[in-house]
């Protein structure tokens, strides 16, 4: 979940201006749709369509120098990493031409075995260990701009069957934080999150924030707090409820609560 998060902030750029989560807890799937279209063209070095080599292809971009600029993470590798931790992983997106759609069962899927033929597109395919099976990929004429995945959680290697309270409390604090990663008094980004569970009522959220102050209330004592909002960062400071230096940042819509950034302000 976060390792896609944090491709949103980046995405805003491109006319993103809403995100809309869905975490079923009954059926262990999330699905993140947002308002900014991927481009579905043909990727000349990659010889395929731009969204498969996204989301299916590790290391797609470029983005693994120490020279990054004011980008956050590895491009090309979060959301591949989501498709391969996942049982079953779909992508829909849409660029105002063309509407693409494609499928993929992840190398830890239960129903891949080496050597196993199975069906998929309408089409027997040989699986091979190691390698992600897809369907056929569908490609359409559409006027609409978005990207839609939904991803069906492998358990397996966090030793655990379900997606559990505390990893929804963690997928909540996540999106809070992108939502304030947003903040723009004209065009804010808009996040919305629903949560099922059989055995809960269903709990719906909306955060859009103009201004990093609508975050930092959020926070005990928040009305002590006095802060400073440039071009380029916003921050705020207020009393510890510990007695102790508490800190916590968001930079390039990663959460990142240590470092030259924070000392740069308490010192000064």
């Amino acid at each position: 979940f976060d390792e896609y998060m944090e491709g949103i902030e980046q995405k805003k750029m491109n006319r993103l201006t809403q995100v809309s989560i869905l975490i079923d807890q009954n059926e262990g799937s999330f699905t993140i749709s947002d308002n900014g279209g991927i481009p579905v063209v043909i990727h000349k070095k990659f010889k395929g369509m731009l969204p498969d080599m996204l989301f299916g292809t590790l290391r797609s971009s470029s983005n693994y120098t120490k020279d990054r600029g004011s980008k956050s993470g590895v491009h090309g590798v979060g959301a591949s990493l989501v498709n391969i931790l996942s049982t079953k992983f779909t992508v829909s997106t849409a660029d105002t031409k063309k509407h693409y759609i494609k499928t993929w069962h992840g190398v830890s899927s239960p129903d891949n075995t080496d050597g196993k033929t199975m069906e998929i597109g309408g089409k027997k395919t040989k699986y091979e260990k190691g390698r992600l099976m897809s369907t056929k990929e569908i490609i359409k004429k559409s006027s609409k701009h978005f990207t839609t995945i939904k991803a069906l959680i492998n358990f397996a290697p966090f030793d655990v069957d379900h997606i559990t309270d505390d990893m929804v409390e963690a997928m909540i604090t996540r999106s809070v934080e992108i939502a304030a990663a947003g903040c723009n008094l004209k065009k804010p980004l808009k996040v919305m999150l629903k949560v099922v569970n059989k055995d809960k009522p269903d709990f719906k959220c909306i955060w859009e924030f103009k201004q990093f102050s609508q975050f930092s209330a959020l926070f005990p004592n928040s009305d002590k707090f006095w802060g400073i909002s440039r071009d380029r960062f916003q921050f705020e400071v207020g009393l510890s409820t510990t007695g102790k230096f508490e800190s916590i940042s968001i930079m390039n819509s990663i959460r990142c609560d240590h470092g030259t950034h924070i000392d740069t302000i308490s010192d000064t």
